[in-house]
C-alpha cells in the first residue's frame, strides 16, 4: 500500500476505531423524542402550555450533536477536526456531484413519465402545470405552516418571507432542506455510526443497521400527535404500517448515501446535498404528482442498491483505489 493510498483509506474510514461502541449513540439518538412528544401533544391540544416549534426543530439536530460528541470521545480534537473537514470536502469527481444534486428529482420525473405512459394519463403534464402555476408551491407552504404549531416568531417570519415570491420559496426550501436533514442528521449517521460499523463489519450490514435506526428515529411530532388526538389503540394500529413504509424507503437511502460517502472519500458535504435533494424531491413531488410516483422512486432506489452490490459488492462501497 502506498502512502497516498494509506492516506485515502484513513480519510474514508474517518480515523474512528472499529471497537468504538455505537449502541450508546443509537440509544441516545432517541432523545429527540423528548422534544417531539410534547410537540405532538400540543398539536393535539392536550399539552396545557405552549411548546414552541423551535424546540421540536432542534430535536432534528440530535444526530448532529451526538455525532460531534461521540467523534470527540472516539478520537479527540484530531477526529473532531477531520469531521469538520468532511463538512466542506468538495473535491471529488463531478459525476458524484451530478448524482447528489439531480438523481432524486430525475427519479421522480422518470417515474411520473413511466406512470403517464403506462396509464395513458396526464399525470406528468398536470404535475408540471401544478409546479408552474404555483399550486404545488402553495401546497408545500400550507404543509409547512400546518407543522409549525406555535413558533416563537423565527419560523413565522421565515415562512412569511418565503411566501413572497417563487425565488424566495425555492431559496428557503433549499436552505431548510440542507439544514434540516442534511446538516442536522448526516454528522451522526454517516459521520460517526456508519464508518465505525463499516470498519467492524462491512459496508452493506453497516448501512442497513444505520438505516434501521434512522427509520425508527423518524417518529416525529405529527406521528406522536396521533397518540394524543386519537388514543393509544389508534397509535398502535398506525405505527406498524408507518414504520414499515419508512423502513422500505430509508434502507435503500442508507445504502446509497453510504456508497456516496465512501466513493467521495468520506465527504459529508456530498451526503448533505443528496439528503437535501431527496427531502426536496419527496416534498415537492407529493404536491405535483400522486402517491405512486414516490413509491416508484423507492423502487428505483432499491434498483440502485442492486446495481451498487453488483458493481461494488457488499463488503466495500468505495472504488478499489480508495479501499
Amino acid at each position: 500500500m502506498t502512502a497516498s493510498n494509506g492516506h485515502q483509506k484513513r480519510h474514508v474510514s474517518a480515523g474512528l476505531d472499529r471497537n468504538r461502541p455505537v449502541l450508546p449513540f443509537f440509544i441516545l439518538i432517541f432523545s429527540s423524542w423528548i422534544l417531539w412528544i410534547p410537540a405532538g401533544a400540543r398539536a393535539a391540544a392536550v399539552l396545557p402550555f405552549p411548546w414552541p416549534f423551535e424546540l421540536a426543530f432542534f430535536g432534528a439536530f440530535m444526530p448532529f450533536v451526538l455525532g460531534l460528541v461521540f467523534t470527540v470521545r472516539a478520537g479527540g480534537a484530531a477526529a473532531f477536526m477531520r469531521l469538520l473537514g468532511r463538512f466542506i470536502a468538495w473535491r471529488f469527481p463531478i459525476g458524484y456531484w451530478v448524482y447528489a444534486l439531480f438523481a432524486m428529482p430525475a427519479a421522480a420525473l422518470t417515474m411520473a413519465l413511466v406512470l403517464t405512459t403506462v396509464g395513458d394519463s396526464t399525470l406528468f403534464s398536470d404535475g408540471i402545470a401544478r409546479l408552474f402555476n404555483g399550486e404545488a408551491i402553495a401546497g408545500v407552504m400550507a404543509r409547512n405552516n400546518a407543522n409549525v404549531y406555535e413558533s416563537m416568531g423565527l419560523f413565522t417570519a421565515f415562512y412569511d418571507w418565503q411566501a413572497g415570491s417563487a425565488a424566495a420559496f425555492f431559496i428557503g426550501f433549499a436552505g431548510i432542506a440542507l439544514l434540516e436533514g442534511g446538516v442536522s442528521e448526516e454528522p451522526g449517521w454517516r459521520g460517526f455510526a456508519y464508518p465505525v460499523l463499516r470498519n467492524r463489519w462491512a459496508a452493506l450490514p453497516a448501512a442497513l443497521a444505520v438505516g434501521a435506526v434512522w427509520a425508527a428515529w423518524h417518529i416525529g411530532p405529527q406521528q406522536w400527535r396521533i397518540l394524543f388526538a386519537d388514543g393509544l389503540d389508534a397509535f398502535l394500529a398506525f405505527l406498524p404500517g408507518y414504520l414499515a413504509l419508512y423502513v422500505v424507503g430509508v434502507l435503500p437511502l442508507s445504502v446509497i448515501f453510504a456508497w456516496l460517502y465512501d466513493s467521495t472519500r468520506g465527504s459529508l458535504l456530498a451526503c448533505f446535498v443528496i439528503h437535501a435533494s431527496f427531502n426536496m424531491t419527496s416534498t415537492l413531488a407529493n404536491q405535483m404528482f400522486d402517491g405512486p410516483v414516490i413509491l416508484g422512486v423507492i423502487a428505483l432506489l432499491w434498483g440502485t442498491v442492486v446495481a451498487i452490490l453488483v458493481t461494488r459488492g457488499w463488503r466495500h462501497f468505495a472504488p478499489r483505489h480508495l479501499r
